[in-house]
C-alpha cells in the first residue's frame, strides 16, 4: 500500500501536462452512426496503466470483442510528453455503442481497465418514442495523484463531448446546443472533472418512421392472421355443408 501511494505521488510530481479529451458522436435517422474519440494524457502516467504495451493489448482485445461493429480502429502515439489516443467506431444502433463503451471499461477478465474512467458508466433505454441516455465518467481515476497536481496545470484543459442527433433533443443537461437542438455539447474543465464525476444526460425522440415500422409490421401480421382464420373458418363451413 505504501509503495502504491509513493508511485501515485511520483507520477503526479512528474506530470508536465494534463488530460484533454474530445468526443464526437453522429447518430443517423435509422439509428446507425459513427463516433470519434481523441484523448491526450501525460506520458508519465503510462507506468500506472502498465505501459504502452498494456494499453495496446487492451485496445486490441476491445477490437476483437466488438467485431460486430461496422468498424473499429485506434492509433496510439506520442507527442513530446503527451500520449495521444484516437479511436474511431461505426455502429448500426446506439445500443451497439453502449455495449462498446461497457466492453471498453472491462476489456480484461471483467476487471476495470485503464480506459474505464474515459468510457464511464453508460445506460440507454427506450421509453415510448424517446430514447434516454445517461453517462457518468469519473476522471479523478484517470490521473493518479490528481490531488498533488498544482491547480495552475489544470488551466485550459477540458473534455468536450458532442452528440449529433437526427431530431432535436427533448431534454438534456448539455452546456449548450446548436443546429436547432440537434447538436448537444458538453464542456467540462479538468479542474472540475477531478472534483466530481462528469454527468451527461439527454432524451431524444426516435424518428417517426423508425418507430412506426415495427408497429406497422406487427399490425400487418395481426391482420394476416385474422384474414387466414376467417378464410379457414368460412372454407370449413362450406366443406361441412
Amino acid at each position: 500500500m505504501f509503495a502504491r501511494a509513493c508511485l501515485i505521488v511520483l507520477i503526479a510530481l512528474g506530470i508536465g501536462s494534463c488530460i484533454d479529451g474530445h468526443e464526437e458522436i453522429w447518430i443517423g435517422a435509422n439509428g446507425s452512426g459513427r463516433a470519434k474519440f481523441r484523448y491526450e494524457f501525460p506520458a508519465s502516467a503510462l507506468g500506472w496503466y502498465g505501459g504502452e504495451a498494456a494499453i495496446r493489448r487492451e485496445l486490441d482485445a476491445l477490437i476483437t470483442k466488438n467485431d460486430d461493429l461496422e468498424f473499429l480502429s485506434y492509433t496510439l502515439g506520442r507527442n513530446d510528453d503527451r500520449i495521444i489516443l484516437h479511436i474511431n467506431a461505426g455502429f448500426d444502433s446506439p445500443w451497439d455503442l453502449t455495449r462498446f463503451s461497457t466492453d471498453w471499461a472491462t476489456t480484461s477478465d471483467e476487471t476495470k481497465s485503464a480506459a474505464s474512467p474515459f468510457a464511464g458508466e453508460n445506460s440507454l433505454e427506450l421509453r415510448g418514442r424517446f430514447i434516454r441516455v445517461h453517462r457518468i465518467m469519473d476522471w479523478s481515476k484517470a490521473l493518479p495523484g490528481a490531488a498533488f497536481v498544482p491547480a495552475s496545470r489544470w488551466q485550459g484543459h477540458k473534455l468536450i463531448t458532442k452528440v449529433h442527433l437526427p431530431l432535436p433533443a427533448a431534454e438534456s443537461n448539455a452546456t449548450r446546443s446548436e443546429n436547432g437542438g440537434r447538436t448537444l455539447i458538453w464542456e467540462t474543465a479538468v479542474a472540475e472533472a477531478i472534483r466530481q464525476p462528469i454527468d451527461i444526460r439527454f432524451t431524444a425522440p426516435v424518428p417517426l418512421r423508425n418507430f412506426l415500422t415495427p408497429v406497422l409490421i406487427l399490425v400487418a401480421a395481426i391482420v394476416a392472421v385474422i384474414f387466414f382464420v376467417v378464410y379457414r373458418t368460412r372454407r370449413n363451413r362450406r366443406l361441412a355443408s
